[in-house]
């Protein structure tokens, strides 16, 4: 396991959980406007739900006021999926989430009554988008140091655990 020097050194080269945080908040939009766009989805509704969590066990050496993940809030829309729904809305959130580095695939089912889709990027966020009797999009965060933490340069004194 790296050392929490190198955990921290991995995480000052990443955007800070503020930064990211707002990053994806505009992706969401992106998505949800997208998905509108096509005409087939009704009124989105936020489901407020956002919790901040550990970086265990992936940074599990660094502090929680130094390091976190995000989950974010969770939208949905009440609109039955069928087959020909779920293909189209799946290519675009397959499409344009890729431009957002959203490339790896971690779950893909096409059966009715379990459309889902799960996406990861290079920070270890995981963006989900499902659909059954509501169209579902959701996002945590990978881990991202705080702006305090990265201004700072280097690890707490000590951990928190």
């Amino acid at each position: 396991m790296p050392s929490r020097q190198q955990q921290f050194a991995t995480l000052l080269q990443r955007p800070t959980i503020d930064e990211i945080v707002s990053s994806y908040t505009a992706l969401l939009q992106k998505r949800r406007d997208a998905l509108e766009h096509t005409g087939s989805i009704g009124p989105w509704t936020q489901k407020p739900n956002a919790v901040t969590r550990s970086c265990a066990p992936e940074f599990a050496d660094l502090d929680d006021y130094d390091a976190a993940r995000t989950h974010l809030a969770l939208w949905y829309a009440p609109t039955p999926a069928d087959p020909a729904f779920w293909t189209g809305a799946k290519k675009t959130v397959t499409d344009t989430a890729a431009r957002a580095g959203f490339t790896t695939v971690t779950l893909s089912s096409d059966a009715p009554s379990y459309y889902q889709l799960a996406l990861t990027d290079s920070f270890g966020a995981a963006l989900s988008f499902g659909a059954d009797k509501n169209v579902v999009l959701d996002l945590t965060t990978g881990c991202h140091l705080t702006a305090q933490a990265k201004t700072r340069g280097t690890p707490s004194a000590a951990p928190s655990r």
